[in-house]
C-alpha cells in the first residue's frame, strides 16, 4: 500500500538510537505494570478482602478495609513506643544498672523500686482478672510505663532522658492519630461523588447511574442488589413527592403557636410555683 511504502522510505532516516529508546521505553512500562500488580500481592489481605466484595459488594469489604488501616495506624505507634521507649528501657536492664543491681541497691535504701512488684501485690499479681486490668505482673513490664524509671539515664556515656522520651512519644501517638482520621476523611470526601451541593440537585441520577456496585460477582448478592436499589428508588420518589405535596396550612401554624404558648406558660408556672414554695 501507499503508507506502507512511505514508511519504508522513511524508515531509513530515524535514527539507531531512538528506535532503540522506543524500545526501552516499551520494555519499562511492562516492567513497572507488572511491578504494579506485584505490588497489589504484598498488601496484607488484599486477596481476601477482594473475595469477601466479590461476594457482598463494596459496602461490606469498606469495613474490612478500615479495619486494615486501623491495623496499620496501630502498627505505626506501636514501632515508636518500641523504639524510643521500650527499647531503652530494656536495654538498660542489659548494662551495669540491671534489674537485679536495682533491686539489691533499692532494697539496701529500703526503698521499694518502680520495676518490683511490691510485696503486697505479690500474692495476686498472677490472677487473671488483676492482668486483664493491665495491673501485676503486666504493670512492671515493659510494656507499661510503671516499669520505666524516671532517671535520665542510658549508659554511662549515653544520657537519655527517659521521662521526656515518653512525654514527646504520647504527644506523638496523639498527632499521628489526629492526623491520619483528618487526611483519611478528607481522601473520602474527595472520592465521594454523592457530597456537596451541586450533587444534591441530581439526586435520581446519581442513583440510577452510579448505583451498581460493578465489583459483585455473586448471583444472590447482585439480586439483592438489584432489590435494595429498586426500595431506594421508590424510598426517594415517594419522599420527593411528600415534599412537593407538604403545604403548611393556616391552621397547622395556629396549633403550632398554641402549642408553643402552652409549654412557655407552663414553664413559667413551674418557675412560679418554685419560687412560691422556696418562700
Amino acid at each position: 500500500s501507499i503508507a506502507q511504502k512511505y514508511l519504508e522510505q522513511q524508515e531509513s532516516k530515524v535514527p539507531k538510537s531512538h528506535l532503540y529508546m522506543e524500545e526501552l521505553n516499551k520494555r519499562l512500562a511492562v516492567v513497572r505494570r507488572y511491578l504494579y500488580n506485584f505490588r497489589t500481592y504484598l498488601i496484607p489481605w488484599e486477596g481476601k478482602i477482594k473475595r469477601i466484595e466479590s461476594h457482598f459488594g463494596s459496602v461490606v469489604s469498606s469495613y474490612f478495609t478500615f479495619l486494615r488501616w486501623i491495623v496499620f495506624v496501630n502498627l505505626i505507634i506501636s514501632l515508636l513506643v518500641i523504639a524510643f521507649i521500650v527499647f531503652p528501657e530494656v536495654s538498660n536492664n542489659f548494662s551495669h544498672l540491671s534489674h537485679w543491681a536495682d533491686r539489691n541497691r533499692t532494697r539496701n535504701r529500703t526503698v521499694i523500686s518502680e520495676k518490683i512488684i511490691p510485696d503486697n501485690q505479690t500474692k495476686h499479681a498472677d490472677r487473671f482478672g488483676v492482668v486483664m486490668q493491665f495491673d501485676g505482673h503486666l504493670k512492671y513490664s515493659p510494656i507499661f510505663y510503671g516499669f520505666y524509671s524516671n532517671r535520665d539515664y542510658l549508659t554511662d556515656k549515653f544520657k537519655y532522658a527517659l521521662p521526656l522520651a515518653y512525654f514527646l512519644v504520647t504527644i506523638a501517638v496523639f498527632s499521628i492519630s489526629f492526623f491520619a482520621i483528618l487526611r483519611k476523611m478528607a481522601q473520602n470526601a474527595r472520592l465521594s461523588k454523592l457530597s456537596g451541593s451541586k450533587a444534591e440537585q441530581y439526586i435520581f441520577n446519581w442513583k440510577v447511574f452510579t448505583g451498581w456496585d460493578f465489583t459483585i460477582g455473586n448471583n444472590d448478592t447482585a439480586s439483592n442488589t438489584v432489590m435494595a436499589i429498586v426500595i431506594k428508588l421508590r424510598e426517594s420518589i415517594a419522599e420527593k413527592r411528600a415534599a412537593g405535596e407538604h403545604n403548611t396550612k393556616w391552621s397547622k401554624r395556629f396549633l403550632r403557636l398554641l402549642a408553643n404558648a402552652m409549654v412557655i406558660s407552663m414553664l413559667v408556672f413551674s418557675i412560679f410555683a418554685i419560687w412560691t414554695a422556696v418562700q
